[in-house]
């Protein structure tokens, strides 16, 4: 129950139990591992729908390898179909509210003809018809950033009507990260046509997103046909993605970064004067207007979605129901798809209710809950709301219910710094069927050092996806320090076809022909990384020609790395014509950052106007960051006016208008002129810059101030930044190892910090005890990890 899982000083108090000796060692409990994805079949087929394909596998032999059940697959699954096309004259109010995202509107009593309120023209719609007008002739992206129900994915929909008089231009949403990479990477998208990316985290974020992210850069780069990508991304999403990492190891967004840069458009909260005014206007002919401008405070568009009644919805329900919406809340925030499953909130409830509320729950508490939560707001949407399948798709096994985004963004909001407790994960283990979502909520438990949790859900995606289970389980596996045993696993994912176990066995083997071996392997799998490996590894044999040869190849196939690798060698031949030539074809094959490499090549030349005029041309081709280095030539030369004026030009659509600010920080910052980068490195943080707040704490740890930068670390993680708390871990055994109270401090944040999703300080200060007399608990802590509930988890 809610209030008994509280964290516990030093690696837990629990201590182990000793396994059952009644199973295999190293085994998980009896019933644990169940199909993930599909019902077994008695004929021994497993039969798993994914999107609008079968994936089928005939199971022939399941066993108990190191600490997981996993299940061996003859054959591979395969999904296949070109994208599913809507004509754009059907997408229609209605098509738009059913499948599109578009949210429903509160109604009033004198009913409405229209299915949505008049539209009202703000400042960024006009920002965004001029984007679509360009997309008449060439590839065009768009991503409108917001907090939720100020407008965003609406303002998407009116803005295809720019296009709706050209017919020959149609629709596509892709129901997956996984099937966009399906369509675009075999270029099946066809031209005029656009791409609904609404909520575009679920595509550039996770495992996938910086291929989604290389993928969409080189379509936009393509002189083919014209295409419109259209997106949506929450403030928080769009800072996670685009921020700049405090170290290259923890730079996760490189491409997806790049990919956004000058292609986001910020739509405000807050409706301005001439918007009222607008608003007044047509609100003679829609009362749900003229309703949201007498109570909204100006803030039309939330007050419209309900979003108000919602929170009041939240704040009033009864035990039962707020756990029900608690549990949607940290499916969400931990990566469940908007699809929750009614069996995944109710069975995840209890633990959520404190003892007194649950003893007093009635015996249909479940469906009295669920009754509350999913009742009609005034016409518009309730807390939860039923999805319905589109036709021609697979009827869901059970109904599935998407959680209002108002209260979705208040859960990520308020309960940053919650594990969910133990009812949540045998909900997650017992009811989560889509492979996407079982990873996902595997390496959420993973990230929260919950390894027999995380264990439990990889085997149920076994069924679906062997290989990519066994590779997670195999790393898992190589965390806790059990080398030999994660070979193994990484092994037996190469036979199922893995590319990443490919690459993780031959970067440990020490059978350097074994190491060729996988990497053709993986290359003659599609691995588009695989030849580099191949490259170096000749290049380590001494076999300069065949690493020559490989890179040619490549190069010739278009590859843009190899391109570059070949102009960076006639650059030291001093070959510069035909360095030129390579960074150009480069560019040409979708690499537009190599304009900087070009562009500094001509500058060592000596033609520095030139290599200008090729960064504005970058500039005009969307890499923005050519914008920046102008700004630094300009802050080098003292004219730190036209550095500002560029900066801004850079920043114009990266959605948060301080982005300027903070750059000139930077760069004032490097070089060295420490006291004005912290004058605007305050002023951001008075904004809740994240990125300002993380190096003021940064700033304060220098002067050795620990307390005021340990506050700084914390007002960082509130405000995004999820290894913050790490930092302010390891900075008090790192600066302050000579006093003991300060070791507890560091594993108090760094227990925090693991129960919000990174479990980097709890890692390594386990490794650190391990030559202390804590080091049984710190091994078995790294072996096993913790329950739910903080404690340490028993042998398993």
């Amino acid at each position: 129950m809610a209030g008994k899982g509280a964290a516990v000083g030093g690696f837990g108090t629990r201590e182990p139990r000793d396994r059952d000796e009644h199973r295999p060692p190293g085994s998980p409990e009896p019933g644990a591992i169940r199909p993930g994805g599909g019902a077994a079949r008695t004929d021994g087929t497993v039969q798993n729908k994914v999107e609008n394909s079968t994936v089928v596998g005939d199971v022939v032999q399941a066993g108990f390898i190191g600490q997981l059940t996993v299940v061996q697959i003859q054959g591979r699954g395969r999904i296949a179909g070109d994208a599913d096309y809507v004509p754009l004259h059907e997408v229609t109010e209605a098509f738009a509210i059913e499948h599109l995202g578009v949210k429903r509107s509160i109604a009033t009593a004198n009913g409405h003809a229209r299915l949505l309120p008049l539209y009202i023209r703000r400042r960024h719609d006009e920002e965004l018809e001029h984007a679509v007008q360009q997309a008449r002739t060439r590839s065009v992206m768009r991503v409108l950033v917001a907090d939720s129900s100020c407008g965003k994915t609406r303002a998407l929909h009116e803005a295809l009507r720019y296009l709706r008089p050209a017919s020959r231009w149609r629709l596509w949403q892709p129901l997956s990260s996984e099937r966009l990479l399906n369509v675009i990477g075999t270029s099946r998208l066809e031209p005029y046509t656009v791409l609904w990316l609404n909520e575009s985290q679920h595509y550039l974020d996770g495992d996938r997103g910086e291929q989604v992210g290389e993928e969409l850069r080189r379509l936009l780069a393509d002189a083919g046909g014209p295409l419109l990508v259209l997106g949506t991304l929450s403030k928080a999403y769009h800072w996670q993605l685009t921020a700049h990492a405090t170290s290259p190891d923890a730079d996760h967004h490189a491409q997806v970064r790049e990919l956004l840069a000058g292609r986001c458009i910020s739509v405000s909260g807050r409706f301005s004067d001439e918007e009222l005014r607008r608003a007044a206007e047509l609100s003679e002919g829609d009362g749900r207007l003229a309703e949201a401008l007498r109570h909204s405070g100006g803030r039309i568009t939330q007050y419209l979605a309900a979003g108000p009644l919602l929170m009041e919805r939240f704040e009033h329900a009864a035990p039962a129901a707020r756990a029900v919406i608690e549990a949607a809340m940290d499916a969400r925030r931990l990566g469940h798809s908007p699809g929750l499953p009614l069996s995944l909130v109710t069975e995840a409830a209890p633990d959520y209710m404190t003892d007194p509320e649950w003893n007093q729950v009635d015996e249909n508490w479940k469906e009295q809950a669920i009754a509350y939560v999913t009742e009609s707001l005034r016409g518009a949407d309730g807390v939860l709301t039923r999805i319905r399948t589109r036709p021609g798709e697979a009827p869901h096994p059970q109904p599935h219910y998407r959680l209002a985004d108002y209260l979705e963004q208040h859960g990520r909001a308020t309960r940053n710094f919650w594990c969910p407790p133990a009812s949540f994960w045998a909900a997650a283990i017992e009811h989560c069927t889509r492979p996407e979502d079982l990873e996902a909520l595997a390496a959420a438990a993973r990230n929260r050092l919950r390894l027999r949790t995380a264990a439990h859900l990889y085997g149920r995606l076994a069924l679906a996806d062997p290989a990519k289970a066994i590779v997670e389980t195999g790393w898992m596996i190589l965390l806790s320090g059990r080398l030999q045993l994660a070979d193994s696993w990484f092994r037996l994912a190469v036979t199922l076809g893995s590319t990443r176990a490919m690459h993780l066995v031959a970067g440990h083997t020490s059978d350097r022909d074994e190491a060729r071996r996988l990497y053709e392997q993986a290359r003659n799998a599609g691995d588009k990384h695989a030849w580099q490996m191949l490259v170096r590894w000749h290049q380590d044999n001494g076999e300069r020609d065949e690493a020559r040869e490989l890179v040619q190849q490549a190069a010739d196939a278009g590859d843009a790395e190899a391109l570059r690798r070949l102009a960076l060698e006639a650059k030291e031949a001093q070959n510069w014509p035909e360095a030129e030539q390579y960074y150009r074809r480069a560019i040409i094959a979708g690499d537009t950052l190599a304009y900087l490499s070009l562009a500094s090549l001509i500058a060592d030349g000596g033609d520095s106007a030139r290599a200008e005029q090729i960064l504005q041309e970058a500039a005009e081709a969307g890499e923005t960051i050519a914008l920046e280095v102008l700004a630094h030539k300009a802050a080098e030369a003292g004219d730190w006016a036209h550095a500002e004026q560029l900066l801004r030009q850079a920043t114009a659509h990266s959605a948060r208008s301080e982005d300027a600010d903070w750059l000139l920080a930077q760069m004032r910052e490097g070089l060295n002129d420490a006291d004005g980068a912290l004058r605007l490195y305050k002023v951001l943080a008075s904004q809740d810059h994240p990125e300002a707040l993380f190096e003021l704490a940064l700033h304060h740890r220098r002067r050795g101030d620990l307390q005021s930068a340990e506050d700084f670390y914390r007002k960082a993680h509130a405000a995004g930044i999820t290894e913050a708390l790490t930092s302010a871990s390891l900075m008090w055994v790192e600066d302050a190892s000579d006093n003991p109270a300060n070791r507890a401090r560091a594993d108090r944040l760094a227990r925090q910090a693991a129960d919000a999703g990174d479990d980097t300080a709890l890692r390594r200060l386990a490794v650190q005890a391990l030559t202390t007399a804590q080091s049984a608990r710190a091994r078995h802590l790294i072996t096993y990890g913790l329950d739910p509930d903080g404690t340490l988890t028993e042998s398993w």
